[in-house]
């Protein structure tokens, strides 16, 4: 069975799934410091540690704003509320805080000892009602890319948002190359992050210079939904999460350092060190519902690990279009293409002799369920039936009867 898009929300709205009226922790509005309804207002109140409501729509133009450690409220979720909606028409890069070469960001925060959150709000970037993925043409970057937010400090909390139109990507957790500054701790959940339709870019979340956990998040219409760039110590986790129909590529990517124009490694003497995909990526109790790409692609090795545990995948196969696909280190659904070493040798790291077998694994996952009642398991993929939404393990009573 296929699910549109329509009818996947239908279901986790009445789940605490993607933030809304039934996730427990959303914060009270009327416990704020300060209540905001204009942009200067907003621009004003964000401070150190201010707890600020923004109770109204605000259009930003081409205004970036420096949250510090603030964390900003919205009332999504409150007695039927969709939250408030930071929005704006402009993309590419602009001279405010983010830098003149960077592309535009409508919230960023440098801070750090404590670090900023972002709850119940929707933020909507300008190609919010684009039909089809702009071209990828890095002779107009970083003019036409934009992102929500970006998080450079030491961490950073988003939970609760509507996060859509972006080209680059709705969360950016960039750290800080020329201070070594790797911004780690970063919870992303109960969102829903959608329609960022960007080739060569497009993503929901994007880890550069960081790690991210990642939870109870639905994503649809991205060429990524969760992407990373490499370096050694860049990662995330991701549990309980559920995609889409309407993905454009595979969900959960990482790039190999070469790819990002990085030929020298300045951290650990490694001779495959270009290879190298990332740290850690382990995508554990989620469900994914596209088959118009596979599922994961690592584009090189890992330094410690790439999992893909207890999930529930809606195809089987490799779709053809992917098969021939000669990216270094592809890893589709639970097949590992060779790697190259330093020496010319092919590796394939899920044969027993693969010098990288211990660092790739995939354990109870369930595939091709195209009939959930024959297939579907409660134990796993997220904690959500969409057959019968009422019997999922997260339904704990939430909601009518309307999908009973």
């Amino acid at each position: 069975m296929t699910y549109s898009d329509g009818e996947i929300r239908d279901v986790l709205g009445e789940m605490p799934h993607g933030g809304g009226e039934h996730y427990s922790d959303k914060l009270n509005p009327d416990t704020t410091d300060v209540t905001v309804s204009t942009l200067s207002e907003l621009e004003e109140a964000v401070g150190p540690d201010h707890v600020v409501h923004v109770d109204s729509d605000i259009y930003f133009g081409s205004t970036e704003i420096d949250i510090g450690r603030s964390t900003l409220v919205g009332d999504r979720g409150w007695d039927g509320s969709e939250g408030a909606l930071l929005h704006t028409d402009v993309e590419g890069h602009t001279e405010g805080g983010t830098g003149s070469d960077r592309p535009y960001t409508m919230l960023y925060s440098t801070a750090t000892e404590t670090t900023p959150r972002i709850s119940g709000l929707r933020l909507r970037g300008a190609s919010h009602d684009r039909e089809e993925y702009a071209p990828s043409d890095p002779e107009l970057y970083p003019n036409t890319l934009a992102r929500a937010i970006t998080l450079e400090g030491e961490g950073g909390e988003v939970d609760n948002c509507e996060i859509w139109g972006w080209t680059w990507a709705g969360i950016h957790v960039k750290g800080s190359l020329p201070e070594d500054r790797w911004t780690d701790d970063v919870r992303i959940h109960h969102c829903h992050l959608h329609t960022s339709k960007q080739d060569g870019y497009g993503y929901g979340i994007d880890v550069w210079m960081g790690f991210a956990g990642i939870d109870h998040v639905y994503f649809n219409e991205q060429r990524h939904a969760i992407a990373g760039q490499g370096r050694h110590r860049c990662g995330y986790r991701a549990s309980e999460i559920v995609t889409g129909p309407d993905q454009r590529g595979h969900t959960i990517d990482m790039h190999c350092l070469t790819e990002n124009g990085i030929s020298h490694n300045t951290t650990e003497r490694d001779p495959d060190f270009g290879l190298r995909a990332g740290r850690v990526v382990e995508i554990r109790d989620s469900t994914f519902l596209h088959d118009s790409a596979a599922i994961a692609t690592c584009r090189g090795q890992p330094w410690e690990r790439f999992e893909l545990v207890d999930c529930w995948i809606s195809h089987d196969v490799i779709p053809e279009s992917n098969a021939g696909n000669a990216r270094v280190g592809s890893w589709y659904q639970q097949n590992v293409h060779g790697v190259t070493g330093s020496d010319g040798e092919r590796y394939d790291p899920l044969v027993p002799e693969g010098e990288y077998t211990d660092r790739w694994r995939t354990a109870g996952n369930e595939t091709g369920a195209s009939n959930p009642d024959d297939d579907w398991s409660s134990t796993v993929g997220a904690s959500v039936d969409l057959e019968n939404p009422q019997s999922s393990p997260a339904y704990r009573g939430y909601g009518g009867d309307s999908h009973g």
